[in-house]
C-alpha cells in the first residue's frame, strides 16, 4: 500500500531536514545516541518524543483547511524539536529552522510542490527533568493536495 499524503509530506520534510544539515533522518531503523549526539534525529510518527536518546525532532501533520478553495489547501505541520542545553541553545535551534523555512516560495517537497512555507506559531519548551529544552514550531505549507 502506498503511504498516505501526510506519511509522504513528513518523510519529504524530514528528508529536506537532512539535506540541510538540521537534523539525521533514516527512512528505516532506529537512532543511537551516539548518532543523535549532534544531529537531531528526525522522526516522522509523532507526536510522542523518544525515550532512548535526548537530540530529536518530531514531525506531526494537524488537521489540513481549506485557504479559498480545494486548489488552496493548508497543511499545518508541527516540529518539536528536544535538545540537551540551554534556552539560548534552544533559540539558535529554533532561529535556524526559521530561516530555513519560513516564508519559502514555490518549493518541492520529495513530489510534493508548495507555493509557500510559513511559521505561524512557536512556544518555547522549558527545560525537564534532564535539562533537555525545545520548542514546538508550526509552519503552514499553501499548496494543492497531491494523491
Amino acid at each position: 500500500m502506498a503511504d498516505s499524503y501526510p506519511v509522504r509530506l513528513k518523510k519529504a520534510f524530514a528528508a529536506d531536514v537532512h539535506e540541510r544539515g538540521l537534523g539525521l533522518y533514516k527512512p528505516t531503523g532506529g537512532y543511537t545516541k551516539a548518532e543523535t549526539a549532534v544531529l537531531a534525529g528526525v522522526l516522522t510518527r509523532g507526536p510522542d518524543l523518544p525515550t532512548t536518546f535526548d537530540r530529536c525532532l518530531v514531525l506531526t501533520t494537524l488537521t489540513p483547511f481549506e485557504d479559498d478553495g480545494p486548489a488552496n489547501r493548508v497543511t499545518p505541520l508541527q516540529l518539536t524539536d528536544r535538545l540537551p542545553g540551554t534556552r539560548d541553545d534552544a533559540e539558535n535551534r529554533f532561529e535556524a529552522f526559521r530561516d530555513a523555512y519560513h516564508n519559502r516560495r514555490q518549493v518541492m517537497l520529495g513530489d510534493l510542490p508548495f507555493r509557500r512555507i510559513q511559521l505561524v506559531s512557536s512556544l518555547f519548551i522549558t527545560a525537564d527533568t534532564q535539562n533537555r529544552v525545545g520548542y514546538f514550531m508550526t509552519f503552514h505549507l499553501f499548496g494543492r493536495q497531491v494523491l
